[in-house]
């Protein structure tokens, strides 16, 4: 990796946070001179994480002409400007406040599978491999359910999918509070530590051991702010049936919400001062589930925070922050902190590394109806031993395949590569609708 600057003092500074694990030149980021210093002809990918939407497309147009055969993932700063670089062919357009919009939500609504999404692409999963387990009769996780399955000392093993005894096909991020049966079958992302290391924990509820999130009529989140980020969260919560109060005294801003989401009676706009105690009330802070400071002074943010804390101290509280440090801060009174920004830089990245895990996680997190589901399947015609697995007309069939085995027992490498080579005998692990992997499996042979 080669990280590109004009500044010196931030390659100075970035030097010190990360050593010698990237590389970076300073330079004119659009002369030719300093995008071949870095190698740019030879790249992969260039993430462009300028300031300003006019240097990102110059940019862009600059190292394609240098390498036409770049992925080019940018950073969208105007979403009105979207189509330039489409025209621009860029491979994945980023507006931080949405992205940011998009995980807060996710967090909230359904923090277990967020957590999954975020471990499913970081790289320590992508090495670790797929197997079965099968829960005999007499094991201590019978009767328990799912989400007090705990595999290795800090959790870091996953529950990809679970099936009962005598059922065809494997249910996909199953719920939870699914009980665990005798005979049960469970598709495990784990190390070899992990698996040896499998404990019962108690189940995380509430206080009266209801669901965190309560009857649907309680899913309330009051927003403070409606600059691009509380837009943003307002209409992706919206997208997910959550009631949203948004609280901001520029009626400008208001308007545009409006505008964007029409006539809708689970919106209530507030126009008013986010720290009169009767904007609060009239957004029905005292009925809500979740509080969202979005100001864009992180200060304001704090002392919001602290406020509603100290009014409403089991209220879930998420407050938006510029760095770590103030995320710190934050997280002192009680509540959780986000950056846009970072959030932002880090999805760009994910995106020029591994954009289809990034996109099989964003299909995860679009999958309200829950009707995908998973099934191994085993490759016995002749005509694909030594096919590339590439080659399988999984688009077309609308299925994804998670993992390969090229043999007939021993794990599944997770998330293969599609460059690997497929060997009958083997199987395949894949995901899709019924109808997609009946006709996946006719055409392994099955």
């Amino acid at each position: 990796m080669v990280g590109l600057d004009r500044e010196a003092s931030r390659v100075e500074a970035l030097l010190l946070e990360h050593g010698d694990r990237i590389l970076f030149a300073v330079g004119d980021v659009f002369l030719e001179e300093t995008l071949l210093a870095a190698r740019l002809e030879r790249a992969h990918a260039l993430v462009v994480a300028l300031a300003d939407d006019r240097d990102n497309l110059l940019l862009c147009v600059t190292a394609r002409q240098v390498n036409p055969s770049i992925r080019l993932v940018v950073r969208l700063v105007d979403p009105d400007n979207a189509s330039l670089f489409e025209g621009a062919h860029a491979d994945a357009i980023v507006h931080s406040p949405r992205v940011a919009a998009k995980t807060i939500a996710s967090d909230l609504l359904n923090p277990a599978l967020s957590d999954f999404t975020h471990r499913l692409i970081t790289s320590e999963s992508h090495r670790k491999p797929l197997e079965l387990l099968t829960v005999s009769p007499d094991d201590a996780a019978v009767g328990q359910p799912l989400d007090a399955l705990v595999f290795g000392h800090k959790g870091g093993g996953m529950i990809v999918a679970h099936r009962r005894a005598g059922d065809a096909r494997f249910a996909f991020r199953p719920e939870g509070s699914r009980l665990v049966e005798g005979g049960d079958e469970l598709l495990l992302l784990a190390s070899r530590e992990e698996r040896r290391h499998r404990n019962i924990a108690p189940r995380a509820t509430t206080s009266n051991g209801a669901s965190p999130l309560g009857p649907p009529e309680a899913r309330h989140a009051v927003l403070a702010g409606a600059g691009a980020v509380g837009r943003a969260l307002a209409k992706e919560l919206r997208h997910r049936g959550i009631r949203v109060s948004v609280i901001e005294r520029d009626a400008a801003k208001l308007a545009l919400l409006r505008d964007a989401l029409g006539d809708d009676p689970d919106l209530h706009l507030v126009c008013g001062d986010v720290y009169d105690k009767h904007a609060l009330s009239e957004a029905g802070l005292e009925r809500a589930w979740a509080f969202v400071s979005a100001l864009q002074a992180v200060r304001d943010n704090l002392f919001l925070a602290a406020t509603v804390h100290h009014q409403h101290p089991h209220l879930r509280i998420v407050a938006r922050v510029g760095s770590r440090r103030e995320a710190r801060r934050m997280e002192a009174f009680g509540a959780e902190a986000f950056n846009p920004g970072a959030i932002g830089g880090v999805h760009l990245g994910r995106l020029a590394i591994h954009p289809e895990l990034v996109a099989f996680a964003d299909g995860l997190e679009a999958s309200l109806e829950r009707t995908e589901a998973l099934a191994i399947l085993p490759v016995t015609r002749p005509g694909l031993d030594g096919s590339r697995l590439r080659e399988l007309p999984t688009g077309d069939l609308g299925a994804v395949v998670v993992g390969l085995r090229r043999k007939k027992s021993g794990h599944f490498v997770y998330h293969p590569d599609p460059a690997m080579r497929l060997s009958v005998g083997g199987a395949v692990v894949a995901l899709g609708e019924a109808h997609a992997l009946e006709a996946l499996s006719a055409f392994l042979g099955g």
